[in-house]
């Protein structure tokens, strides 16, 4: 969620309505460049979720019912935080966006 969500509100709350700045001075630099350069950056990050995903699917696969048991619930708590997290970032961008205008 937050891998799609947060690279789009902060390009939009940074240089659309010019409200609040990019934290991550990497990302930052991508940022002044261009829309185009700022989603070129993500690219990677997209991969590496594709390689889980593609990971999590080769396992189960091969997996004994115990440790297929054992992956999903791995799974369920790898995904469950990855979430909360991308709700707390993206609430985030969101209340710095809301409080700017």
């Amino acid at each position: 969620m937050h891998t799609v969500l947060d690279p789009i509100l902060t390009y939009a709350i940074v240089t659309v309505f010019d409200v609040g700045s990019e934290a991550n001075p990497w990302l930052a630099g991508y940022l002044t460049h261009s829309g185009w350069a700022f989603a070129i950056i993500h690219l990677p990050l997209y991969g590496f979720v594709a390689a889980v995903l593609c990971a999590y699917t080769y396992l189960f696969s091969i997996a004994s019912e115990r440790e297929a048991t054992r992956l999903y619930h791995l799974s369920v708590l790898a995904w469950g935080l990855i979430l909360l997290w991308g709700l707390i970032v993206v609430g985030n961008n969101l209340i710095v966006f809301v409080t700017g205008l």
